[in-house]
């Protein structure tokens, strides 16, 4: 296969969970948590920067980093969306 025969497609990861967090927010939601994948893989790092980012912009929102199980987010945590990258 030659050069012009191979294409490529790439996300700008931080951007799109940046945009998905500020949609939530644009829905008035309130606590929005992020389920990752990994806590070492490069992209999950990237998507979890976008995901912060969004929060720390959104005022009156103070981010917090607090690592939960998936259950303590659904019955404990109180959490209304959740963003879940795969």
């Amino acid at each position: 296969m030659t050069a012009k025969n191979k294409c490529s497609i790439t996300i700008d990861n931080i951007h799109a969970a940046k945009e998905a967090v500020e949609h939530l927010i644009r829905l008035g939601r309130r606590k929005i948590g992020m389920v990752n994948e990994s806590e070492t893989a490069e992209v999950c790092t990237v998507r979890y920067n976008g995901y912060v980012l969004a929060l720390e912009l959104s005022e009156p929102w103070r981010f917090r980093n607090i690592t939960l199980s998936i259950k303590k987010c659904l019955t404990n945590a109180g959490v209304s969306s959740i963003v879940i990258y795969s």
